[in-house]
Order: C-alpha cells, then sequence, then structure tokens
C-alpha cells in the first residue's frame, strides 16, 4: 500500500535487515529522520542507521519495551533524540494541532506526503 500512495522505499522489519536497506536507500548516508513509535528493537535498528546530525523521534513504545538509550551513541554519531507526546499538545498548546493539522494537510494535497 505505501508503494501504491507513492513511497520510495519501503522496508518490511519483519523480513528485511532494516540497517542495511536504510544504508542501501540512502547511499550509506543513513536516515535524517527517524520516526519511532515501536520502541525496543526498532529503536535499536534506528540508531544504528540514523545519519550524522539526524533525528530519532520517539513517539510510543507499541513493542512493549523501552529503550535505554547509550547516551554516549547519539554523542559520537552526532544524532538527537526528540521525545513527542502529541497528546499533551492539548494541555500545553492546543493551537499548534490545527497549525501542524493544516501544513500536514497541505503538504499532502501537494503530493509532499
Amino acid at each position: 500500500m505505501a508503494t501504491e500512495l507513492g513511497a520510495d522505499v519501503v522496508i518490511d522489519r519483519t523480513h528485511d535487515d532494516v540497517v542495511a536497506a536504510v544504508k542501501e536507500a540512502t547511499e550509506r548516508r543513513g536516515a535524517d529522520v527517524v520516526f519511532d513509535p515501536v520502541g525496543g528493537d526498532g529503536f535499536a535498528a534506528a540508531a544504528r542507521c540514523v545519519a550524522f546530525e539526524g533525528r530519532i523521534v520517539l513517539v510510543g513504545f507499541a513493542s512493549g519495551s523501552i529503550p535505554a538509550p547509550r547516551l554516549s551513541h547519539a554523542l559520537v554519531k552526532n544524532y538527537s533524540l526528540l521525545g513527542l507526546h502529541w497528546g499533551l499538545y492539548r494541555q500545553h498548546d492546543p493551537e499548534a494541532i490545527a497549525r501542524a493539522h493544516g501544513t500536514l494537510s497541505g503538504l499532502a494535497d501537494d503530493g509532499v506526503v
């Protein structure tokens, strides 16, 4: 389905070597941004394939395993870890929800995402 919707690269984490597939797709550079709703082994793979100056966005732990990132690895590889608790925006910045929805809808309309 992702390919039909225009994805350039589709990786099946249950069958593919995620790190090798990301490295191949990015000419060994790694992913600039990794969106991680899984945690556990998914986070470990993200840390291995994130690019220099990349970002790993932590949004959940669907695997049931909360990772304990090696901060020395983030330092040596120069990437950022960003936590995103979307539900807190209703409390702290509800206007951001509407802005984000508008921006994402515009990107979808333009065929970017």
